[in-house]
């Protein structure tokens, strides 16, 4: 039986039949004022997921580890499990042409 084990203000995580794997979904929520303020933007999980999954392959293709094993759906991933370094990382106001010619240039940052 899967069962959630954390739920976050836009990721859940489940457990899976994998005892050191994971199974996490994202959501179509946005958040603002730390959870305080919410909306619901369809279809908003589907392209974190895929954001995410880009960034873990081009982190993967030079070398870097990461918990990333593949896509599950088009919201949410197979990682493995860890121990987590509890730290959020916060992107604003980078326009999306800007994150395209980073990555396609080899310099993803």
């Amino acid at each position: 039986m899967i069962e959630s084990i954390t739920v976050g203000k836009v990721k859940t995580v489940f457990s899976t039949s994998e005892p050191n794997q994971v199974l996490i979904r994202y959501e179509d929520r946005v958040t603002a004022g730390n959870g305080r303020k919410e909306l619901w933007v369809e279809d908003k999980g589907s392209v974190c997921c895929e954001i995410s999954k880009i960034l873990f392959e081009k982190l993967q293709d030079r070398g870097v580890k990461t918990h990333y094993i593949n896509l599950n759906d088009n919201r949410s991933m197979i990682c493995r499990k860890v121990d987590i370094v509890p730290l959020e990382v916060v992107v604003r106001n980078i326009s999306n042409n800007q994150i395209n010619y980073y990555v396609n240039n080899g310099n993803c940052y």
